[in-house]
């Protein structure tokens, strides 16, 4: 695995959408999850299928990396 902790941004594919935000694959076998605050900052957010489609490329910065739990955000 590179490392992915990083300020830039870094380019994953839409892997799947829920309630509460999307996972982006941002290489084979490693996806994390950008939470739905973080898609859109008003008070009240849309859900996160109107900001994003599965398939689609996107952008995203890495916040939060943890082994242990095998999350990644």
């Amino acid at each position: 695995m590179k490392n992915i902790l990083q300020e830039k941004p870094i380019t994953g594919k839409v892997v799947s959408i829920t309630d509460y935000g999307a996972f982006i694959e941002l290489e084979e076998g490693l996806e994390g999850l950008v939470h739905i605050s973080e898609i859109d900052w008003l008070p009240r957010p849309k859900h996160p299928s109107k900001y994003l489609s599965i398939g689609e490329t996107a952008e995203a910065v890495v916040i939060k990396a943890d082994k242990i739990e095998r999350k990644l955000s």
